[in-house]
């Protein structure tokens, strides 16, 4: 199944990257949150937009950041689903 993965640049979203990946799934993108480019910050954990990249680049994985704030969040998820959607995801 092609899939994609919620991506923080932490323990957490490696570990079901992996065990996504370990049951078969495709996994086609990463998908990141970060806040306002002035901060440039992954949106949860303060991870800088940057690293998340890299990591992106290391796995081989391609990379859907966007950028979102608190109130914007729900609407700009939505809108990165249907892209997925929108692609075979």
């Amino acid at each position: 199944m092609r899939a994609a993965c919620c991506w923080s640049g932490g323990k957490d979203s490696c570990y079901a990257l992996w065990k996504a990946m370990s049951q078969g799934h495709d996994v086609r993108y990463l998908v990141n949150f970060i806040s306002p480019v002035r901060f440039g910050r992954n949106a949860f954990h303060g991870v800088r937009h940057e690293l998340i990249r890299m990591q992106s680049e290391s796995v081989g994985i391609p990379i859907m950041q966007r950028e979102t704030t608190w109130e914007g969040y729900e609407r700009t998820f939505r809108e990165v689903m249907n892209e997925l959607r929108n692609r075979g995801i």
